[in-house]
Protein backbone atom coordinates (compact mmCIF):
# COMPACT_ATOMS: atom_id res chain seq x y z
CA UNK A 1 0.00 0.00 0.00
CA UNK A 2 1.43 3.51 -0.69
CA UNK A 3 0.20 6.92 -0.93
CA UNK A 4 -0.50 8.11 -4.55
CA UNK A 5 -2.15 11.41 -3.98
CA UNK A 6 -1.75 13.77 -1.04
CA UNK A 7 -3.55 16.88 -0.23
CA UNK A 8 -5.07 18.98 2.21
CA UNK A 9 -8.27 17.59 1.66
CA UNK A 10 -7.56 14.38 -0.12
CA UNK A 11 -5.61 11.13 0.71
CA UNK A 12 -5.30 8.34 -1.64
CA UNK A 13 -3.73 5.42 -1.01
CA UNK A 14 -3.82 2.30 -3.96
CA UNK A 15 -1.79 -1.28 -3.26
CA UNK A 16 -1.30 -3.33 -6.59
CA UNK A 17 -0.63 -6.87 -6.23
CA UNK A 18 2.56 -6.98 -9.07
CA UNK A 19 3.68 -9.71 -7.63
CA UNK A 20 0.94 -12.12 -8.50
CA UNK A 21 0.75 -10.03 -11.69
CA UNK A 22 3.98 -11.44 -12.61
CA UNK A 23 3.52 -14.83 -11.16
CA UNK A 24 0.83 -15.23 -13.42
CA UNK A 25 2.74 -14.00 -16.77
CA UNK A 26 5.51 -16.39 -15.63
CA UNK A 27 2.64 -19.24 -15.40
CA UNK A 28 1.39 -18.44 -18.70
CA UNK A 29 4.20 -18.20 -20.58
CA UNK A 30 6.30 -21.27 -19.52
CA UNK A 31 2.94 -22.92 -20.39
CA UNK A 32 3.02 -22.20 -23.47
CA UNK A 33 6.58 -23.27 -23.98
CA UNK A 34 5.43 -26.52 -23.00
CA UNK A 35 3.08 -27.12 -25.30
CA UNK A 36 5.26 -26.23 -27.57
CA UNK A 37 7.81 -28.36 -26.99
CA UNK A 38 4.80 -31.22 -26.54
CA UNK A 39 3.80 -30.94 -29.83
CA UNK A 40 7.12 -31.23 -31.38
CA UNK A 41 8.38 -34.15 -32.99
CA UNK A 42 9.75 -36.92 -31.07
CA UNK A 43 8.26 -35.47 -28.04
CA UNK A 44 6.82 -37.40 -25.06
CA UNK A 45 5.23 -34.88 -22.68
CA UNK A 46 1.33 -34.55 -23.00
CA UNK A 47 0.14 -31.46 -24.28
CA UNK A 48 -1.90 -31.19 -21.65
CA UNK A 49 0.47 -30.52 -19.21
CA UNK A 50 1.34 -27.41 -20.73
CA UNK A 51 -2.76 -26.19 -20.94
CA UNK A 52 -2.86 -26.64 -17.22
CA UNK A 53 -0.20 -24.52 -16.44
CA UNK A 54 -1.39 -21.48 -18.81
CA UNK A 55 -4.94 -22.12 -17.37
CA UNK A 56 -3.68 -21.48 -13.66
CA UNK A 57 -1.62 -18.26 -14.96
CA UNK A 58 -4.56 -17.11 -16.07
CA UNK A 59 -6.57 -17.69 -12.75
CA UNK A 60 -3.89 -15.05 -11.53
CA UNK A 61 -4.98 -12.50 -13.51
CA UNK A 62 -8.76 -12.96 -13.08
CA UNK A 63 -8.40 -13.38 -9.00
CA UNK A 64 -6.14 -10.48 -8.33
CA UNK A 65 -7.15 -7.58 -7.16
CA UNK A 66 -6.45 -4.22 -6.60
CA UNK A 67 -7.37 -2.00 -3.97
CA UNK A 68 -7.86 1.85 -3.78
CA UNK A 69 -8.72 3.75 -0.29
CA UNK A 70 -9.77 7.41 -0.47
CA UNK A 71 -10.08 9.36 2.56
CA UNK A 72 -11.95 12.38 1.03
CA UNK A 73 -12.35 15.43 3.38
CA UNK A 74 -14.64 17.31 1.25
CA UNK A 75 -17.36 15.13 0.70
CA UNK A 76 -16.72 13.29 4.49
CA UNK A 77 -16.09 9.96 3.17
CA UNK A 78 -13.89 7.03 2.88
CA UNK A 79 -14.44 4.99 0.01
CA UNK A 80 -12.69 1.56 -0.39
CA UNK A 81 -12.97 0.31 -3.85
CA UNK A 82 -11.29 -3.61 -4.52
CA UNK A 83 -11.28 -4.29 -8.09
CA UNK A 84 -9.83 -7.55 -10.04
CA UNK A 85 -11.01 -8.57 -14.05
CA UNK A 86 -14.14 -10.64 -12.58
CA UNK A 87 -15.75 -8.17 -9.69
CA UNK A 88 -15.72 -4.58 -8.77
CA UNK A 89 -16.41 -3.94 -5.05
CA UNK A 90 -16.95 -0.55 -2.81
CA UNK A 91 -17.49 0.53 0.69
CA UNK A 92 -17.84 3.55 2.00
CA UNK A 93 -17.69 5.04 5.43
CA UNK A 94 -17.99 8.72 7.11
CA UNK A 95 -14.86 10.21 7.24
CA UNK A 96 -15.60 11.54 10.80
CA UNK A 97 -16.25 8.36 12.14
CA UNK A 98 -12.81 7.02 11.96
CA UNK A 99 -11.55 7.16 16.02
CA UNK A 100 -8.23 5.47 15.16
CA UNK A 101 -5.59 4.50 12.67
CA UNK A 102 -4.66 0.75 14.90
CA UNK A 103 -2.00 -1.67 13.62
CA UNK A 104 -2.10 -5.18 15.49
CA UNK A 105 -0.66 -8.19 15.57
CA UNK A 106 -2.99 -10.80 13.47
CA UNK A 107 -1.78 -14.05 13.46
CA UNK A 108 1.59 -16.40 12.82
CA UNK A 109 1.46 -18.23 9.54
CA UNK A 110 3.96 -21.70 9.77
CA UNK A 111 5.42 -23.30 7.03
CA UNK A 112 5.17 -26.72 6.58
CA UNK A 113 8.66 -28.67 7.57
CA UNK A 114 11.42 -29.34 4.86
CA UNK A 115 12.58 -32.39 4.10
CA UNK A 116 15.26 -33.79 6.28
CA UNK A 117 17.92 -34.33 4.04
CA UNK A 118 18.47 -30.35 3.99
CA UNK A 119 20.90 -28.69 5.89
CA UNK A 120 20.11 -27.28 9.41
CA UNK A 121 20.46 -23.54 8.56
CA UNK A 122 18.36 -24.22 5.33
CA UNK A 123 15.32 -26.05 7.17
CA UNK A 124 15.69 -23.68 9.84
CA UNK A 125 15.45 -20.48 7.15
CA UNK A 126 12.80 -22.33 5.50
CA UNK A 127 10.22 -22.55 7.97
CA UNK A 128 10.74 -20.05 10.03
CA UNK A 129 7.24 -18.71 10.33
CA UNK A 130 5.71 -15.72 9.37
CA UNK A 131 4.17 -12.45 10.79
CA UNK A 132 1.20 -11.13 9.97
CA UNK A 133 0.12 -7.32 10.79
CA UNK A 134 -3.12 -5.50 9.77
CA UNK A 135 -3.47 -2.01 9.74
CA UNK A 136 -6.86 -1.03 10.07
CA UNK A 137 -9.42 1.87 10.62
CA UNK A 138 -11.19 2.02 13.43
CA UNK A 139 -14.72 3.29 13.61
CA UNK A 140 -16.63 5.30 16.67
CA UNK A 141 -18.88 2.02 16.69
CA UNK A 142 -15.90 -0.57 17.15
CA UNK A 143 -16.28 -1.70 13.72
CA UNK A 144 -12.97 -1.75 11.54
CA UNK A 145 -11.83 -1.54 7.93
CA UNK A 146 -8.56 -3.11 6.88
CA UNK A 147 -6.33 -1.13 5.08
CA UNK A 148 -3.30 -3.49 4.30
CA UNK A 149 -1.45 -6.13 5.79
CA UNK A 150 2.48 -6.40 6.46
CA UNK A 151 3.94 -9.59 6.46
CA UNK A 152 7.64 -10.49 8.12
CA UNK A 153 10.01 -13.36 9.12
CA UNK A 154 11.07 -12.22 11.95
CA UNK A 155 8.70 -10.51 14.57
CA UNK A 156 8.16 -7.37 14.07
CA UNK A 157 8.67 -5.41 17.52
CA UNK A 158 6.50 -2.61 18.01
CA UNK A 159 7.66 1.12 18.51
CA UNK A 160 6.08 4.50 18.81
CA UNK A 161 5.01 5.64 14.90
CA UNK A 162 6.30 2.75 13.37
CA UNK A 163 6.34 -1.07 13.41
CA UNK A 164 10.16 -1.87 12.76
CA UNK A 165 11.18 -5.24 12.17
CA UNK A 166 15.09 -6.50 12.23
CA UNK A 167 14.34 -7.03 8.22
CA UNK A 168 13.98 -3.50 8.18
CA UNK A 169 10.19 -4.11 7.26
CA UNK A 170 8.27 -0.58 8.86
CA UNK A 171 4.96 1.32 8.58
CA UNK A 172 5.00 4.13 6.71
CA UNK A 173 1.49 4.64 5.51
CA UNK A 174 -0.53 4.10 9.06
CA UNK A 175 1.58 7.43 10.61
CA UNK A 176 0.71 8.98 7.29
CA UNK A 177 -3.44 8.61 7.72
CA UNK A 178 -3.52 9.18 11.46
CA UNK A 179 -2.08 12.46 10.97
CA UNK A 180 -4.45 13.20 8.08
CA UNK A 181 -7.43 12.03 9.96
CA UNK A 182 -5.97 14.10 12.95
CA UNK A 183 -6.67 10.82 14.91
CA UNK A 184 -4.55 8.82 16.98
CA UNK A 185 -2.30 6.15 15.73
CA UNK A 186 -2.44 3.08 17.57
CA UNK A 187 -0.17 -0.26 17.75
CA UNK A 188 -0.97 -3.24 19.46
CA UNK A 189 2.08 -4.49 21.18
CA UNK A 190 3.42 -8.16 20.48
CA UNK A 191 1.11 -11.40 21.97
CA UNK A 192 3.13 -14.16 24.41
CA UNK A 193 2.60 -16.53 21.22
CA UNK A 194 4.90 -14.08 19.26
CA UNK A 195 6.98 -13.25 21.70
CA UNK A 196 7.83 -17.37 22.16
CA UNK A 197 8.87 -17.72 18.24
CA UNK A 198 10.82 -14.96 18.61
CA UNK A 199 12.74 -16.37 21.03
CA UNK A 200 13.14 -19.23 19.55
CA UNK A 201 14.63 -17.69 16.05
CA UNK A 202 17.09 -15.71 18.54
CA UNK A 203 18.38 -18.62 19.77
Amino acid sequence: MRVIQKTERLLKLKENNWALFFGGFVFIVVGLVAIYSSLSEGSTQPWWYGAVIVVVGILFFLFVYTTTIIFDKSMNTVLVARKSLLRKSEDIFPLDHVAAIELRFDSIERRKSSPPNMSKNTREFLEKPTYVYKLAAVLKDGQKFLITTFRTSVAAHISIGATKAKSGVYDDVGPIVAEFLNVPYQTQGETSEVRFWNNILQS
